[in-house]
């Protein structure tokens, strides 16, 4: 049976890793640049985050409020079908939401947020504006310095949203964006509010222009939680 960097797999792992992969970062690194490990040039520049050492010596990407990560240019596809995951430590209990992956399209006198995957208060979020429909929530609280592993997928009508390999919400809502382009991509700040900001850590992260299956998913939960040493 194949494997997946040490994981087993019952597919061929170029499946799982570069089919529909439009950036990958691993962390586990040093400086101010945050490398995207895809081969697609997605290098985001840190701004403020620091590089925190897991007891395993793994090295993630801390962010204690008024930091982020611009990679300054679009990665998601169109509208249809993608999917964001990736491994969180939230250190608060955040009162409105703290990004963890997002694209902006600055205008005038405001901004407009094409999709995010977010934590809010207590519960993760995934937002694509401007919606028709609203924002899916899952039922699931998180808990304050605990990892998760949250994922992302949508192929329109459905949406769904994964906590540590197993669906936690879905629905049948997706809407279609109303043709907002985004000129920007961060992680851990919105850009449209101080308060706006992620706090705590976060692990890899990846985004694909599919919906992966679910086996996929919990196959890179299993994959990132070995690579992390959580």
């Amino acid at each position: 049976m194949p494997t997946f960097r040490g994981v087993r797999l019952v597919s061929n792992q170029d499946a799982v890793l570069r089919n529909g992969l439009l950036a990958e970062w691993l962390m586990n690194e040093s400086g101010s640049t945050l490398t995207d490990t895809s081969g697609n040039g997605n290098d985001g520049a840190i701004n403020g985050a620091t590089w925190y050492t897991l007891p395993s010596g793994y090295k993630v990407l801390s962010f204690d409020g008024n930091d982020y990560v611009e990679i300054g240019n679009p990665i998601l596809p169109g509208d249809d079908e993608l999917t964001i995951m990736a491994f969180i430590n939230p250190s608060t209990d955040v009162i409105w939401a703290g990004p963890i992956f997002i694209e902006t399209e600055t205008v005038t006198g405001g901004q407009h947020t094409r999709n995010y995957l977010s934590q809010h208060r207590m519960t993760m979020t995934f937002d694509q504006f401007p919606p028709l429909g609203g924002s899916l929530n899952t039922p699931d609280f998180i808990a304050v310095g605990t990892w998760y592993h949250v994922a992302v997928v949508v192929k329109k009508p459905y949406r769904a949203i994964f906590v540590n390999g197993s669906v936690s919400v879905e629905d049948n809502s997706a809407e279609t964006y109303l043709g907002y382009a985004p000129s920007v991509t961060r992680i851990g700040y919105r850009g449209s509010a101080s308060s706006h900001y992620y706090k705590g850590l976060i692990g890899p992260l990846r985004v694909y222009s599919r919906k992966l299956q679910p086996w996929e998913i919990q196959a890179l939960y299993n994959y990132d939680k070995a690579l992390m040493g959580i």
